[in-house]
Order: structure tokens, then C-alpha cells, then sequence
């Protein structure tokens, strides 16, 4: 990963993670990985601010599978097969 807004810090605000996740993706740029754990109360919050700002400064959004890989690296398995409608 690239960003690690380290939201699972007790004194971390919603505030402190959406301008971290902003500011450091900002900084990296294509293909900025953010690091991000499904249970600190200030991930959901966090994401509801940062995602609006980077689209409006130009952003996309894609899959981790979707990355190209770095030069010299091979996959280690087929990609995953695509999402089926329903299931």
C-alpha cells in the first residue's frame, strides 16, 4: 500500500483520516494504494468525504486486480473470474 491513514489510532478523526487518505494519494498518484480496516468507527465517515474530493480533483477508482503489476513481476494465479449479476 501507499496510504495508510492509520484510522485504528484511538485519536484518529474522521477529519485526520479523509485528509490523510486525500493528502498521501495526492501525493502518490496513479495507482495509489489506501490501506484501510473494516472496523474503526471513523473508516465509513472517513470515505463519505475523501472519495468526493479525490473524484472532483480528478481520481479514478478501480479494483486492486485491475492494477498493472510492476515491471518484472508475473502473476501468481489467473485473475479472478468477473462478478456475475446476483450472485
Amino acid at each position: 500500500w501507499d496510504v495508510e491513514p492509520k484510522e485504528w489510532r484511538t485519536r484518529a478523526t474522521v477529519e485526520d483520516v479523509a485528509t490523510t487518505i486525500q493528502r498521501d494519494a495526492h501525493a502518490r498518484g496513479d495507482g495509489a494504494i489506501v490501506l484501510l480496516h473494516t472496523w474503526p468507527r471513523t473508516v465509513a465517515g472517513a470515505l463519505r468525504r475523501a472519495i468526493p474530493r479525490l473524484l472532483s480533483a480528478g481520481a479514478t477508482f478501480v479494483r486492486i486486480d485491475q492494477l498493472d503489476l510492476p515491471a518484472g513481476l508475473e502473476p501468481i494465479a489467473e485473475p479472478r473470474p468477473p462478478l456475475v449479476a446476483g450472485r
